[in-house]
């Protein structure tokens, strides 16, 4: 079927045409689709503290005990993401010296499973460090020849405690793969701040600008502003982005401050039903809420640049083109540089009213002489689609 941009179907209007509406398909940015839990009974939270290395021991319990592979808990994962208009994601998938390549593997699985109803980027994440994780960098080398798209990393000094040593070995694979980089910082304060400046530094030098995220930077909203500002201008001349999804006790990047000085920014869910955290839904358009409520966001172009975060951002994760790319003026669109502000006009509705709860996001225009029991109006031929309908609704 012909991709083309994303169209709402509410419970009130089925017989509406599905070619109309505007709100372009939703971006996850970030996402961890192995270590959901869903579909699993409740699992509670077990970590002794909240630092990440506790969270990570409680992960390994937690995953000890797992009774459920990770090809079913990621595919219920995707199932209600697309169900809530999310049909882009890049997933961060753990790598280290005990797990080795399952995860990755069970991944490409759901990869290849929703092949052609959502893009999955896969960024191969070193979980447990690398430094202190021995074995695990020749892991990630496995990883970039075996299906990853992206090299991860984490923490360099909060968990490896060796900066130089760690971005070395994230740069060097990234750099023999032709790949990019999105490495998980949660430091903090000067020390998360310096981090950061070090990944800009080697973004340039090692000439993959455009290519480099940092998840989290909660570094950027622990020091003060005109500091911030400083590491903004490098990110902005590095072209290296920056993902944050909304922190609930840790501290938000300035977002606006840093679009204002050219970086790139975009959100993701991070965990959803998982031993890291009970919550999360993998909802876009609820999350663009959270980080608008976090970001004391009242102003229009405020709550538009919320959605700006879970939609039109997605091509700084490779992706714009993927669902701009088949669209033409015959189909009833016709594209400019600034046509993308046209989105924008009913904002308020997605971000400050409740949404449908029985709304549906689809990928692509079909006939309708047949219906599935969500009201979808679809043809038979497209089968595939129809199943996955069905299959988000069950």
């Amino acid at each position: 079927f012909k991709q083309k941009t994303a169209y709402e179907i509410v419970s009130r209007d089925w017989s509406s045409d599905v070619c109309s509406s505007d709100l372009p398909p939703l971006v996850d940015g970030h996402i961890h689709l192995d270590k959901t839990l869903l579909g699993l009974p409740w699992v509670p939270n077990r970590a002794d503290g909240n630092t990440v290395s506790d969270r990570i021991e409680a992960e390994r319990r937690v995953r000890a005990e797992r009774s459920v592979p990770e090809t079913v808990t990621g595919a219920n994962l995707v199932n209600q993401v697309m169900a809530s208009g999310t049909l882009h994601m890049r997933t961060h998938v753990d790598i280290d010296n005990r797990l080795g390549l399952r995860n990755l593997n069970s991944i490409l699985e759901v990869r290849e499973r929703f092949r052609g109803l959502v893009t999955i980027e896969i960024v191969a994440f070193p979980q447990s460090g690398i430094l202190r994780s021995p074995g695990t960098a020749a892991l990630l080398d496995e990883a970039a020849s075996s299906g990853a798209d992206l090299i991860g990393g984490l923490d360099p000094v909060g968990i490896d405690g060796d900066l130089a040593g760690h971005l070395d070995s994230v740069f060097a694979i990234a750099a023999r793969h032709g790949k990019g980089i999105d490495i998980h910082l949660h430091d903090g304060g000067e020390v998360g701040l310096a981090q950061i400046d070090a990944i800009a530094e080697r973004t340039v030098a090692g000439g993959l600008s455009g290519k480099v995220a940092v998840s989290h930077a909660f570094a950027l909203g622990s020091v003060p502003l005109d500091t911030a500002k400083r590491t903004a201008d490098r990110l902005a001349r590095a072209s290296v982005a920056i993902m944050s999804h909304g922190p609930g006790a840790a501290t938000m990047p300035p977002l606006l401050m840093l679009r204002d000085h050219g970086v790139r920014v975009f959100a993701g869910s991070d965990n959803i039903r998982d031993a890291w955290s009970p919550f999360g839904n993998g909802d876009m358009l609820e999350r663009a809420m959270l980080i608008g409520y976090r970001g004391n966001y009242r102003r229009d172009e405020e709550l538009a640049f919320t959605l700006d975060l879970v939609t039109t951002n997605a091509v700084l994760l490779g992706l714009f083109n993927l669902f701009l790319g088949n669209i033409t003026s015959k189909d009833g669109f016709d594209f400019t540089d600034n046509d993308i502000e046209k989105w924008f006009d009913s904002i308020e509705i997605y971000l400050c009213t409740k949404v449908p709860t029985a709304r549906m996001f689809v990928r692509g225009c079909f006939g309708k002489n047949t219906v599935c029991k969500t009201g979808f109006s679809g043809s038979s031929k497209d089968s595939r689609m129809h199943r996955a309908c069905q299959d988000m609704v069950d």
